[in-house]
């Protein structure tokens, strides 16, 4: 079994990598090196495993596509490229440099939607303690006072009653539908960018990795067509590949690329207008990065304001949610109390 580098390991990897032979160091020994310092053993075994490949003859590229690891599609054509070039020095400088913003870029989406999703679960938790636990001792107390149930209190009642009986059911009807969901992802998936204001946001994440692995690549010399080919196995995996395999047949058959991008939906209109110009110019890799640099400041900002929105709209469900509890429990059992005084 395959063992897998995360993107921020592959990232230090690319790092210590281009440190070692900006400073002079043979690849074969800074990999041995490396190895040596690595405290991260899953980073040091691979870092073994390469240098031991290399100093027994092969090639960089032909070691690193012989690893018994699970690695990024890019990460592969990044060595592969810094083999044909030369430069391996500085193709894993930018290897690096596009891992690290892609890890922040995935950290602050996790981020944004971690806060929700802890603060909802924490409330349907608080719920249920208040349905199975809470609810039925103070209607316990109300039998007891011989007071007259609320309506709202009444309902909440039934459905408490109801929890207390069915609760086996719905625990295994949520784990079969979270099991469902999982089972058919690769179906709803494609759903993603349909989701409104979500779906904007991923499709502007998907194309930010897309300009920036294509400018890295035409910027060092690959040809165009190699790129797109090289494009559709590093994303493989993504709802877009359909159109990314349009893009690499259109160009493949003669068309321009202007042509190709009109059938990318997750390319912006605006950003569609000037990569048709600096193709036609000799200056796509540059208008790419440049692009992928914009997109992404602009996701960044958007992804705080939303997280800045959220912290509040989540504190007001919060305190609604308090007031309803109160208003359907304690107080009427207060009103209760006083009437009995």
């Amino acid at each position: 079994m395959k063992k897998s580098l995360s993107n921020q390991q592959i990232a230090y990897i690319s790092r210590q990598l281009a440190f070692a032979l900006n400073s002079g160091i043979s690849l074969k020994a800074a990999l041995v090196f490396l190895a040596g310092e690595c405290r991260e053993k899953k980073v040091a075994l691979f870092l073994q495993q390469l240098g031991e490949k290399i100093s027994a003859g092969q090639s960089p590229g032909a070691s690193i596509l012989a690893m018994n690891f699970r690695l990024s599609p890019l990460f592969v054509e990044f060595v592969l490229l810094g083999e044909q070039q030369g430069n391996m020095a500085l193709v894993m400088e930018q290897a690096a440099e596009h891992f690290e913003k892609q890890n922040k870029l995935r950290n602050m989406l996790w981020t944004a939607l971690l806060y929700p999703v802890l603060v909802l679960s924490f409330l349907l938790l608080a719920i249920i303690s208040m349905l199975l636990f809470v609810l039925p001792s103070i209607m316990q107390t109300y039998h007891n006072l011989q007071a007259e149930i609320p309506v709202l209190t009444a309902k909440l009642l039934f459905f408490s009653q109801w929890l207390q009986q069915a609760w086996p059911k719905v625990m295994l009807g949520g784990f079969l539908l979270l099991g469902i969901l999982v089972w058919q992802y690769p179906r709803w998936r494609y759903f993603t960018d349909k989701i409104p204001f979500f779906g904007q946001l991923y499709r502007q994440y998907f194309y930010i990795q897309f300009a920036q692995a294509l400018g890295l690549m035409l910027n060092n010399g690959m040809l165009l067509k190699q790129s797109l080919n090289a494009l559709q196995i590093i994303f493989a995996q993504q709802i877009y590949l359909p159109q990314l395999v349009k893009l690499y047949l259109t160009v493949d058959g003669g068309d321009t690329f202007a042509a190709g991008i009109a059938h990318c939906q997750f390319i912006p209109k605006l950003a569609k207008q000037m990569l048709s110009v600096a193709a036609e110019s000799g200056q796509l890799g540059i208008c790419l990065l440049r692009q992928q640099e914009h997109y992404q400041q602009d996701l960044e900002e958007k992804l705080l304001r939303m997280v800045k929105m959220l912290e509040p709209m989540l504190i007001m469900f919060l305190g609604l949610f308090i007031l309803l509890m109160a208003g359907s429990l304690f107080l009427p059992l207060i009103q209760s109390y006083q009437y009995l005084l």
